[in-house]
């Protein structure tokens, strides 16, 4: 169903945040190369040669940031069978036949870590994902936190991931094309991070 593996991709994340009444506002971009090494997501700067074994938190260290967007949560449905899913219905989503199954994950099986205030915890969900009733192709993943650690302050974690068939030398890809993480703390602030999957090859 997906072909991450074999993939790796530049992740531009674009963050924001809103401060009630007041809209959300930009804050700044980051630029990673992401992949998925041995079932793990491994990161590193832009044009770096290699993936160091170290967690998206060592490259950046301070505000909204999560790692499993690219191929963790994925992997653990539909390679790994983590977790417990629900068929739900068929549905039209933008213009186009789907079937919907419901999911939910611990925090141990969804392979998704966040950080917030220079605090990484692992987070457990629940949601849905969507695919195309004739090519069995992933289209929309989208999870929301589950009891969600009391430590990190936060109200509501929504994570939403659509994916699309990637062209790449003589083979196509199913692979993420963008991503959105919003984090809505008890304080009513909230943090959305952007996220565009491009540039993609394989290595």
């Amino acid at each position: 169903m997906i072909g991450v593996p074999n993939y790796t991709c530049l992740e531009t994340i674009e963050r924001t945040r809103r401060t009630p009444p007041l809209d959300f506002m930009p804050l700044d971009t980051i630029r990673l190369e992401v992949s998925s090494v041995a079932g793990k997501e491994m990161f590193a700067r832009p044009g770096a040669r290699s993936f160091d074994d170290r967690d998206v938190t060592s490259l950046v260290t301070n505000g909204l940031i999560g790692s499993g967007m690219f191929a963790s949560l994925a992997r653990n449905l539909f390679v790994e069978g983590k977790g417990t899913l629900v068929y739900k219905s068929r549905e039209n989503l933008d213009g186009h036949p789907a079937v919907r199954y419901n999911f939910r994950l611990t925090h141990q099986e969804s392979g998704f870590k966040l950080q917030v205030n220079n605090r990484m915890e692992p987070l457990a969900f629940k949601g849905s994902f969507w695919i195309d009733p004739v090519t069995l192709d992933l289209v929309r993943v989208e999870a929301y936190g589950d009891r969600l650690p009391v430590e990190l302050n936060v109200d509501v974690a929504v994570m939403r991931t659509t994916y699309a068939r990637t062209h790449i030398g003589e083979s196509d890809a199913l692979l993420p094309q963008r991503s959105e993480l919003t984090v809505t703390y008890l304080s009513g602030v909230t943090n959305r991070n952007a996220i565009a999957f491009s540039n993609c090859h394989e290595y």
